[in-house]
């Protein structure tokens, strides 16, 4: 079976590059209706000679997302339709593996205006957006001209335009049309989606067993604007509906560009993949141009696609030292708001999966006594000494020497032996990358669902960020409870009420050791009044890049280690009864604990008694001059 990959372009905003009078534009675009000059030129010879170099004996499909012209004028279609015909002739793609829909810039806001207005004056009550023959019109005669053979024709009252069809890995991307209620003032996205519902019913009489990628123009997240939502109608809940028309069919992972900034994660609440190709030719150094690759994997139990995200980098020009810049292909560990992999069909059951959660019954009786106990959920995915991400952060850790030994006091309670520089970690670009990176493998790996997203520290709320960005979930940071007295009381207030909407929460942050903290953030009633809001919560998901506690040798017991109940070793003043909480760590590092209480720590260990040079006093005890010189 040959390879095969997926090209995806959106925004090449082709545009008009001068007056009627022949004075030159300053266009936002690198493709302008100039297709003779040089430049442009150019600018296509350098993206087909890195596909084809990259990607040589790849059988190619290519997808637009939409925005394929600027004005949506005849110039700029005659220009497109010579652009498309150059770059697919020299990558070798036939008519039948080529995807195009319309972004709002390809509908003629003149032409819909004047429609509207004959409209008013004839009396025949359309809305303004409901002139789809007109403000499509020439959008239609550059799509049903550049498909020769006839087989699509461009229909401007239909949801569904295209499909393409894999027939070997059962795969099907489908191009829709986002465009209803655009009109000449501009718009949002917006499906009907009765009619949506109806159109993929059809297609799904004869694809019912093919896996499904819908490609479309209208950002549906938000990964750069200040709202979640992304460019969409919402009225009348319209995006919700349209996921729910998504998730009937289904619909695996959604293509679409108009943000001009890439991205790609995968929408928790609904199951669905999704990625953003960015701006394809913007002549403007922000946003930076780009486009992706998607590497089909393909074999019986599963179908992924591997994301190859391409900029447009200044330096390093190739032969011909292009004025634009070269297309560099971006390393995963330099990649922010980018999954490595996108899945589009994961067997039901993973041998892997069960061999992971079956219970090894020559383990004897575990170190750790959790009294709370609760079944494993369903997709739980036990800490492994295997797994790549603690692998990653073990050598680290031992690279730059960040496991630090000596008496550590954060406060009476809490005191250990050794401490881990998580600071060092998150300070390195690269590191912090790959450790957003490490949290959300774990959300995605656990198949986690939440309603709400909180970044428990300062490292906590770092590391959460790019979650935070990915998942479309109301977010807020909170200082450690621990540490309230280093915040105002403003800092330390929870911005947020929780009537029982929130029934999930997310908790993301550094290093848990026993959990105490998290328990003592959900139940202790301080005047900043935070534990009402987790009060009528049913769970709360932490997910730690460090856990450093004691591990017990039975994995099935890792998703309780938080919980306490009222028996045994439990503290009732410095402690919580709990077991809601679901524990998710990426690497275990075990951490030495002070083996005294807080009443003879002081007389009883020789290392605070005798003032050894190794003590390192944090917040609750404050450290004279003479200890910090004696201790440096």
């Amino acid at each position: 079976m040959n390879k095969k990959a997926i090209i995806h372009l959106s925004d090449l905003h082709i545009s008009i590059h001068e007056t009627l009078k022949g004075v030159p534009i300053d266009c936002n675009s690198i493709l302008t209706t100039d297709k003779f000059n040089e430049s442009v030129n150019n600018f296509i010879k350098e993206f087909c000679k890195t596909i084809n170099e990259k990607f040589n004996g790849t059988e190619l499909i290519l997808v637009i997302s939409g925005d394929i012209t600027d004005k949506s004028i005849v110039e700029e279609y005659s220009t497109a339709k010579y652009i498309i015909e150059e770059i697919t002739s020299k990558l070798n793609i036939p008519e039948h593996k080529i995807l195009i829909v319309p972004g709002d810039h390809d509908i003629n806001r003149d032409d819909c205006r004047k429609a509207h207005e004959n409209g008013k004056r004839n009396e025949d009550n359309k809305k303004s957006f409901e002139y789809f023959d007109e403000k499509f019109e020439k959008f239609k005669s550059f799509y049903d001209s550049f498909y020769k053979s006839g087989l699509t024709i461009f229909d401007s009252k239909k949801s569904i335009i295209n499909y393409i069809k894999l027939d070997d890995e059962k795969l099907l991307l489908i191009g829709l049309n986002s465009n209803f209620k655009i009109d000449y003032d501009g718009g949002n996205g917006f499906f009907n989606t009765i009619q949506l519902e109806s159109e993929l019913d059809e297609i799904n009489k004869t694809y019912s067993e093919y896996s499904k990628i819908a490609v479309f123009h209208h950002n549906i997240f938000a990964s750069y604007e200040n709202k979640m939502k992304g460019q969409w109608d919402d009225e009348h809940n319209n995006r919700l509906a349209v996921f729910r028309v998504f998730e009937k069919y289904p619909i695996n992972c959604l293509f679409y560009g108009n943000e001009h900034t890439r991205s790609s994660a995968i929408s928790i609440s609904h199951r669905i993949a999704y990625s953003d190709s960015g701006t394809f030719a913007n002549s403007k150094k922000n946003p930076i141009s780009s486009f992706k690759v998607y590497e089909i994997l393909f074999d019986k139990k599963s179908l992924k696609l591997k994301n190859n995200l391409f900029l447009l980098l200044e330096g390093g020009l190739s032969d011909l030292e292009f004025k634009f810049g070269k297309w560099t292909l971006q390393l995963q560990s330099e990649l922010d708001g980018e999954l490595d992999e996108i899945s589009i069909r994961i067997p039901e059951e993973s041998e892997e999966v069960k061999e992971d959660l079956s219970l090894d019954k020559t383990f004897e009786e575990p170190k750790l006594i959790v009294e709370a106990k609760k079944p494993i959920p369903v997709n739980y995915l036990p800490f492994s000494n295997e797994n790549e991400d603690h692998k990653k952060l073990l050598k680290i850790i031992k690279t730059k020497n960040l496991f630090h030994s000596g008496h550590f006091h954060w406060s009476e309670t809490s005191r250990a032996h050794n401490w881990i520089d998580i600071s060092q970690i998150l300070n390195d670009r690269n590191n912090l990358l790959d450790s957003k990176k490490m949290i959300l493998n774990i959300i995605s790996k656990n198949k986690l669902e939440f309603d709400f997203i909180i970044g428990l520290g300062i490292e906590g709320n770092i590391l959460a960020t790019r979650t935070s960005v990915i998942y479309n979930k109301p977010y807020t940071f909170l200082p450690y409870s621990y540490r309230y007295d280093d915040h105002s009381k403003f800092e330390k207030k929870l911005n947020f009420q929780n009537n029982g909407i929130y029934d999930t929460i997310l908790i993301v942050t550094d290093v848990v050791h026993d959990g105490r903290t998290i328990r003592k953030l959900l139940h202790k009633k301080r005047e900043d009044e935070t534990y009402k809001f987790f009060q009528k919560a049913k769970k709360i998901i932490v997910v730690s890049l460090f856990f450093t506690g004691e591990l017990s040798l039975d994995n099935t017991e890792y998703h309780i280690l938080l919980n306490r109940s009222d028996n045994n070793e439990f503290d009732s003043v410095n402690d919580h009864v709990e077991d809601r909480i679901q524990f998710h760590f990426v690497s275990h590092i075990k951490v030495e604990t002070c083996p005294y209480t807080k009443e003879n720590y002081k007389t009883d260990c020789i290392i605070v008694r005798e003032g050894l040079s190794c003590i390192h006093k944090f917040y609750t005890e404050k450290q004279e001059p003479e200890e910090i010189l004696k201790s440096n």
